[in-house]
């Protein structure tokens, strides 16, 4: 009984140790966020007759998600235009907002959606009509 009971007292110290060294090192989990953040850039094209082009960031950090459009961004408009990210060119997995204004820098953040594992493409998406207005392919 006695060698079960420090069999368990060192099974739970073991289990606890990686949580007491994240919080006695000051910074710890900084720098445990910044190493799961992710970068991934794109060019856009316009699609189904508009015209979408610059330039495309996205920053994945933590459990949020940021899309910066380049100060090189132009879209021609069209009603309801949202950012989203996709797989594919079809089918939004996750909408930001609508385009703050159709030329130059913005940028828009969520949460992770629940389940998420990456985007391809970030899409310039007419949520009214459901369709695709630019895209830009992520790598």
């Amino acid at each position: 009984m006695k060698k079960l009971f420090l069999f368990l007292t060192l099974i739970a110290a073991l289990a606890v140790q990686p949580a007491l060294a994240e919080w006695v090192r000051p910074g710890a989990s900084e720098k445990a966020r910044s190493a799961s953040s992710q970068t991934v850039r794109g060019s856009f094209k316009g699609v189904n007759r508009h015209v979408t082009s610059g330039s495309v960031v996205v920053k994945e950090t933590g459990d949020t998600i940021t899309v910066t459009l380049g100060k090189d961004f132009s879209f021609d408009g069209a009603p309801d235009p949202y950012v989203a990210l996709a797989n594919g060119t079809r089918r939004p997995i996750a909408l930001f907002s609508l385009l703050k204004k159709n030329s130059g820098a913005q940028s828009f953040s969520i949460k992770k959606p629940k389940g998420y594992k990456g985007a391809s493409h970030v899409l310039i998406w007419c949520k009214q009509y459901s369709v695709t207005l630019g895209q830009a392919s992520l790598r």
